[in-house]
């Protein structure tokens, strides 16, 4: 029994030492979403997401691509879709993710390979 309360604890920490791994060996692309948002120190209160405060905004895009492990998909909410595919997304192309968010924060809008986003009211 204590052996595999050691093995638990052990995996359990190899798993908290890749996850934060993730968020200090970025690629090329993470790199240059992460420039890319640096740009946005001053962004304004955005007319269409008027509770969303810019600061945390950002902070939230840096955080999604520093760690996509991490997306929150909530509890009993049904978003762990919305999770898988903002990861798949995030994880393949996060510097346009970077520009599509900031883009719809900013405009109210935007489009991804095609397909035009535009959120209701």
């Amino acid at each position: 029994m204590l052996s595999k309360l050691k093995l638990f604890i052990i995996l359990l920490g190899l798993q908290n030492f890749c996850l934060n791994a993730q968020s200090i060996a970025l690629n090329k692309e993470q790199t240059a979403a992460i420039n890319y948002l640096d740009s946005f120190a001053n962004l304004q209160q955005s007319a269409y997401w008027t509770n969303v405060k810019p600061k945390l905004f950002v902070q939230n895009i840096r955080k999604n691509i520093t760690q996509p492990l991490y997306i929150y998909a909530g509890s009993n909410t049904n978003f762990c879709a919305y999770a898988a595919l903002s990861y798949t997304c995030i994880g393949t192309y996060p510097l346009r993710y970077a520009h599509f968010m900031i883009e719809l924060y900013t405009n109210g809008t935007d489009s991804f390979n095609k397909t035009k986003f535009r959120p209701s009211d």
